[in-house]
């Protein structure tokens, strides 16, 4: 977060998805800065890419009735 901050205003900032373990160990590879997943896959997010920065989506369809 720190990293975010601190580059505000000064550069720009690029936001991928990434669906599983690979995406977000390839867009942790080539420098992406933050990742959008989906909440349940939050978890793989994190050993995939622990450097990221990370937003989740929560999907409607999980919690409905």
């Amino acid at each position: 977060m720190a990293d975010i901050k601190a580059g505000k205003g000064t550069r720009k900032f690029v936001q991928t998805t990434a669906v599983n373990r690979t995406e977000a160990a390839a867009a942790q590879a080539a420098g992406i800065d933050i990742l959008s997943r989906v909440d349940r896959d939050l978890v793989e997010a994190g050993v995939s890419a622990p450097d990221r920065f990370t937003t989740a989506a929560l999907m409607a369809s999980d919690y409905e009735n």
